[in-house]
């Protein structure tokens, strides 16, 4: 368990953390699970992708530009505009 706790404390970015807390209420809780789902991947019951792309859509609904979408989430470019035909664009 010591591991696992060590493993997770070395993964906290406290820069990231810094930028989503000037962020609304829904999307700090977005951030907070997405790096949830990141810290605990690997584990099957465990989402690897589908968090990163319902915060991706937050807040890109937010009017938050695409290079800072995908700095935030880790999506890649292509999931982005997959998501911009999503929302009929």
């Amino acid at each position: 368990m010591t591991l696992q706790v060590e493993y997770i404390y070395e993964r906290i970015d406290p820069g990231l953390i810094r930028q989503i807390a000037a962020l609304d209420d829904e999307a700090i809780k977005l951030s907070v699970a997405a790096m949830v789902c990141e810290w605990t991947k690997g584990v099957r019951v465990v989402p690897t992708k589908q968090h990163k792309v319902r915060f991706a859509s937050a807040l890109k609904e937010k009017g938050v530009g695409m290079r800072r979408v995908c700095e935030l989430t880790g999506i890649s470019k292509n999931t982005y505009y997959r998501l911009e035909g999503k929302d009929g664009r």
